[in-house]
Order: C-alpha cells, then sequence, then structure tokens
C-alpha cells in the first residue's frame, strides 16, 4: 500500500511539472497587464490595467471595446492560469516535501536502533511494534462483530476489550 501511496505521488509530481512547464511557456505569450471588470447597469466593462512603469505601483486602465474582446479573453486566460500556476506550485512543493520527509520503515527502524545500542532487553515487550497490516488485520479481527451474537453481546465486547487496553496503559 505504502508503494502504492508513492508512486501515485511520484505520477502526479511529473504530470503536474508537466503542467507547469507549459502554463510558463503559454504566459510568456500572455498580454501584458491585468484584466479589471466593472458593472453598469448590469452591463460588463472591460479595462486593460498596465503600469506606467515597471517599477512604479500606479496602473493606467484603458477601456477595451467590444471589437477588442479577444483581448479580454487573452487577460482573463492570463489571471486564470496565473493562479494555477500558484496553486501547481503549492502542490509541487507539498508532494516533494512529502516525498522527502516520509520514510515507510522510520518506526521499525526505531526498534533496530535501540538493538544496536542493546537497548532492547530493557523493553517490556520484544517487539511492541507491529507492522500496519499486522495491526489492521489483528484490530479488525477483534472487534469484528460477530452475526450470531446480539448487538448487546457485541458491544460488550467490544468495551470489555477498550476497558483492557485502557487498563493495558
Amino acid at each position: 500500500m505504502t508503494n502504492t501511496i508513492i508512486k501515485e505521488l511520484q505520477s502526479q509530481e511529473l504530470y503536474l511539472k508537466d503542467l507547469q512547464k507549459k502554463i510558463q511557456e503559454h504566459l510568456q505569450q500572455a498580454p501584458e497587464g491585468t484584466l479589471r471588470v466593472t458593472h453598469k447597469k448590469g452591463n460588463p466593462s472591460y479595462y486593460h490595467r498596465v503600469k506606467f512603469h515597471k517599477t512604479d505601483s500606479n496602473y493606467c486602465g484603458n477601456y477595451i471595446k467590444k471589437k477588442d474582446m479577444e483581448l479580454v479573453h487573452r487577460l482573463a486566460q492570463k489571471e486564470y492560469e496565473t493562479a494555477l500556476l500558484k496553486t501547481i506550485n503549492d502542490q509541487l512543493s507539498t508532494i516533494q516535501k512529502f516525498l522527502r520527509k516520509y520514510h515507510p520503515n522510520a518506526l521499525e527502524n526505531v526498534y533496530e536502533l535501540m538493538q544496536k545500542h542493546g537497548k532492547t532487553s530493557l523493553l517490556y515487550q520484544k517487539a511492541l511494534l507491529q507492522t500496519n497490516r499486522k495491526y489492521i488485520q489483528k484490530e479488525t479481527s477483534e472487534f469484528a462483530p460477530n452475526p450470531k451474537k446480539s448487538w448487546q453481546t457485541n458491544f460488550l465486547h467490544v468495551e470489555s476489550h477498550t476497558n483492557m487496553n485502557a487498563q493495558l496503559r
């Protein structure tokens, strides 16, 4: 199961990198500036906002006529792709961080490290840690309701296991 998750994340990472590259190439051809939309009496008006100077924070907004609706579509597409690129970068960062930090055998390695330092004889049980699969199988079989018993008996069975586990801690 762990390998499946890792393979799926690696596949998603490749897909996102490919999409990221395509969007970056497309954004290089996008028009400069941003789109501003206002509404007067329910009708939209479109303005092409461009900075006066690259270092300046002031914008100049020019009205876009109906005959130039292609520019409206290209500016809207640019805004969408810019937001999409930010989300892709966030997702890639998250996936890469997970893949870098996740170690499927980290829990088992703790016991092995204790063994190397000769501290395993101090443990109460030889193997406190079980693999996830064994743990899940054990837990689901222990608490699986018996269809031949009534719901009250099944409830008492689960409750007694819960109380026993609480006393062991």
